[in-house]
């Protein structure tokens, strides 16, 4: 089993990845604590007997983004405050990067803030959206415009949950591994090119943002980096009404955002590897749209990684009617 420990400022995130993890998980965790396990439909027939969490309840929500919206905020608690769950009991999500989202969130506002666990079954929550403490839900057609940072106590990885994984969901997570390696290690982007090992992949993304927001927890600096291509990609996302996966709209974006030909040229050499679209067809008002309501934006000016050269990112200032205008 590999571990990190990742602390920060208010807590430490402990991280487990194995093989078959999920099956050991009950001996991984505290007995004489009530348990609610927040998932989604499709994990939930297919994983839900291997779970085995001693006192647990079970929170099945349909699957999709959609699902991730102030209503079932208010479902999640309702189901926690009838089983009696107190601020020393555990909430645990059970699925994508939309299950830890919304249930980081329940964690971070239930009786201001109580423990929870992530079990990510999705490449692209556990490269990524598991760590670092960022929750959320959206409101109307805006994403993640509520939300908060608030830190997992524990992150159980089983790779062989992917088995499972729909290959549009697969593409999805090898966008935020490109994303790594364009930003942060050259070996790892240069890996996607030949026969890679998924396990060593998603330990090496892990323990990148392990370091970066160990540094940067709130999101003032380096942590920026990590949205490289999500300015766009958001928009994207939004765009398509959520029909083309977070990742893949990544790539998009950091298609965008990338000046030098040279690694522009490898990452379409990559998307073709992996058989991505490398061109989408967009309306550039609904973009602009959406990309003014972007987090980043501070007094009309937004903060954006530039990438220097593959492994080496740096954090710019742009006014956003400058950046709206290069669409």
């Amino acid at each position: 089993m590999k571990t990190l420990e990742v602390k920060y400022s208010t807590n430490k995130t402990n991280i487990y990845l194995e093989n078959n993890l999920l099956e050991n998980i009950s001996s991984l965790i505290p007995r004489g604590k009530k348990y609610i396990i927040l998932t989604d439909e499709n994990i939930y027939k297919l994983y839900s007997r291997a779970l085995n969490v001693p006192n647990s309840t079970w929170v099945v929500l349909p699957a999709g983004e959609k699902e991730k919206n102030l209503d079932n905020v208010s479902k999640i608690i309702e189901k926690m405050l009838s089983s009696e769950i107190s601020k020393t009991d555990i909430l645990i999500n059970f699925g994508g990067g939309v299950i830890s989202d919304l249930g980081g969130f329940v964690a971070s506002t239930y009786k201001r803030g109580i423990n929870y666990y992530n079990i990510p079954t999705t490449l692209i929550s556990q490269v990524d959206a598991t760590l670092g403490g960022k929750t959320g839900v959206d409101f109307k057609v805006y994403k993640n415009q509520i939300g908060s940072i608030h830190h997992p106590e524990k992150i159980f990885v089983d790779p062989i949950l992917l088995n499972t994984l729909p290959k549009n969901e697969y593409l999805s997570g090898i966008g935020e591994v490109i994303k790594y390696g364009l930003c942060f290690d050259e070996d790892l982007f240069n890996s996607l090119f030949s026969n890679f090992s998924i396990d060593e992949l998603i330990y090496k993304c892990l323990k990148i943002k392990a370091e970066i927001t160990e540094k940067d927890e709130f999101d003032n600096g380096i942590r920026l980096a990590l949205n490289f291509g999500h300015t766009i990609g958001h928009a994207i996302e939004a765009v398509s009404n959520y029909t083309i996966p977070h990742g893949i709209c990544v790539i998009y974006g950091m298609l965008y955002e990338i000046e030098a030909e040279d690694i522009k040229d490898k990452l379409i050499r990559l998307m073709q590897k992996f058989e991505i679209e490398n061109q989408i067809s967009y309306d550039k008002d609904e973009l602009k749209a959406f990309i003014i309501q972007d987090k980043k934006i501070r007094n009309g000016v937004i903060k954006l990684p530039k990438l220097e050269k593959i492994g080496k990112v740096k954090i710019t200032e742009v006014k956003i009617n400058d950046y709206l205008m290069r669409l």
